[in-house]
């Protein structure tokens, strides 16, 4: 779509609020417990991602330096995201992202326009595979140095710091269940206590201490049995990325013991209702 002014404002509106009708569409078939597996989520996620970007390196200029489009264009693609994992809308963006292995989409848009750029023989003479793979991993490296330096979802990144190594796995899928631990929201009482849904930010069993993902699975005397395997958080994505059994397991781990929180707080509003 063109403007008077051809600076593609017009445009980026446009195809933001139909992406946005279309991840509304899909978000009723992605429940955040039961619904397709997260590797069918993805794809469903790609129609949107394929709306947006539609025409990439014509108006992705138009993104450099303005935040206000991109951060229109960003609301589906993230919503998109949280549909991915299952995750509660509480979570950051850039959080979200690294968790399903979807890069920005403005950083896309650039990628798809240094493709075209060096197809047409701007740039280089190399194969059109040799020009994707070089240009992927520019996107990559973008995206992680806006890992590196945000300031949200830092438990996330200690435990993904390497979003390649992230997204280059061969096991494991996303879930309800993984998603609150690798982000901390969820049914922790830190968190829900941010939301005004508990009295203290404490863990029950453990005086002053919050009870967070950390402190569940390394330090509660409650659970600390059940996750002993579990190597720090810095070494946790190597350790589950390994095999599908030691996935499998961590989820499993996981299920129990988020299973458990949610029976103690449905009994603390039992308490607190009588």
């Amino acid at each position: 779509m063109l403007d008077n002014r051809l600076n593609y404002r017009a445009h980026i509106e446009y195809v933001s609020q139909k992406a946005s009708r279309m991840q509304a569409a899909l978000a009723r078939m992605l429940p955040n417990i039961g619904g397709p597996k997260a590797g069918r989520r993805l794809l469903l996620a790609r129609v949107v991602a394929s709306i947006l970007l539609y025409a990439a390196p014509v108006w992705s200029s138009t993104l450099s330096g303005n935040m206000s489009l991109r951060r229109k264009m960003s609301v589906p693609y993230r919503i998109c995201a949280l549909r991915v994992v299952s995750g509660y809308r509480t979570v950051s963006d850039n959080a979200a992202l690294v968790l399903a292995a979807m890069i920005p989409v403005d950083i896309l848009a650039l990628e798809m326009t240094h493709v075209y750029e060096a197809r047409a023989g701007m740039r280089t003479n190399a194969s059109l595979e040799t020009i994707h793979a070089s240009e992927r991993r520019a996107s990559i490296e973008k995206w992680q140095a806006r890992w590196d330096t945000a300031t949200n979802g830092r438990w996330t990144h200690r435990i993904i710091p390497d979003n390649e190594s992230w997204i280059g796995r061969r096991s494991g899928e996303m879930n309800y269940h993984l998603t609150p631990f690798l982000t901390g929201h969820g049914g922790y009482r830190k968190y829900l206590h941010r939301f005004k849904h508990e009295d203290t930010p404490e863990c029950p069993e453990c005086s002053n201490e919050s009870e967070d993902p950390e402190h569940v699975i390394y330090h509660c005397t409650r659970y600390r049995s059940s996750a002993e395997y579990f190597p720090r958080p810095e070494e946790l994505m190597a350790f589950m990325t390994e095999s599908d059994e030691n996935w499998q397991r961590v989820s499993n781990t996981l299920i129990a013991i988020q299973s458990d929180l949610r029976r103690c707080e449905r009994e603390r509003r039992v308490e607190e209702s009588a």
